[in-house]
């Protein structure tokens, strides 16, 4: 009883920082982290998890020894690295939505929203179809499985206890974020090509034809054209949101090899 008692307490403190780690991811994460998920479902969730890998991730035994301050410096790395893990996925995810506002602003439903139970905002129509939709394709393609081994594959990097934080990982970050908008942009590009065709056939045909109203036919024909491009280009959403993904994983990995000190 003894051992079993001295084995729990040199491994409570391991666990505290598994478990704050994995909660980070938890927290930021667009998968796990909706509001619609119970809390008490994500702790336990994120207490099993913590449970199964203490006992083979490396790292400090034994750190309840060490004092307050120090303990809770390391607390708050794990929370920082999960946090980030879980910022890099949002980030991604909410690339969708800012195409989608590109591509509202540019057909005319900019002024046509839709309500965000995860963060109870209002989000732009197009935007929310392709998130959705990304969801659907992320959980068909096993990434939550992919999130948690990635958690799980940071303690090798770092192990736990473990954190290097230099300055340079705020442009790197920063790369992220532009990288993530350019690609917000790309996805927007082939609708925004094919309405300034449709604005350019717009204006020869108001040439022509000086006494048609050209407003009253452009907004529903911008409609129109805009609709029917994103779904001549939903075949290749699947193959585009691969890419997405893989560029996700990849920024995942620099960001820890960064705070590794890689």
């Amino acid at each position: 009883m003894e051992e079993l008692l001295s084995e729990f307490y040199r491994n409570f403190g391991k666990f505290l920082l598994v478990f704050t780690r994995m909660t980070g991811l938890f927290i930021l994460s667009p998968i796990f982290g909706r509001r619609n998920v119970p809390p008490y479902l994500k702790i336990g969730f994120c207490f099993l998890i913590s449970v199964i890998i203490v006992d083979i991730v490396p790292g400090a035994e034994n750190i309840l020894g060490q004092n307050l301050l120090a303990f809770s410096l390391k607390i708050g790395g794990e929370l920082l690295i999960g946090l980030i893990i879980g910022y890099i996925t949002t980030l991604t995810f909410y690339t969708l939505f800012t195409a989608g506002q590109i591509i509202d602003t540019q057909i005319g439903f900019g002024i046509v929203n839709v309500m965000d139970p995860r963060n109870e905002i209002q989000v732009p129509m197009v935007g929310n179809f392709l998130f959705i939709l990304a969801l659907l394709l992320f959980f068909m393609a096993n990434g939550h499985h992919m999130l948690i081994k990635f958690l799980y594959e940071s303690y090798g990097l770092l192990p736990v206890g473990q954190i290097n934080i230099e300055y340079n990982m705020v442009f790197t970050i920063l790369e992220i974020f532009i990288g993530t908008f350019i690609i917000a942009v790309k996805l927007a590009v082939p609708i925004l090509a094919a309405l300034l065709l449709t604005e350019a056939a717009l204006g020869i045909l108001a040439r022509t034809v000086p006494q048609m109203n050209i407003f009253v036919v452009g907004m529903p024909l911008r409609i129109i054209i805009g609709m029917l491009t994103l779904y001549f280009i939903m075949p290749l959403f699947a193959a585009i949101m691969e890419y997405i993904f893989d560029d996700m994983y990849s920024n995942i990995t620099v960001i820890l090899r960064g705070l590794a000190g890689q």
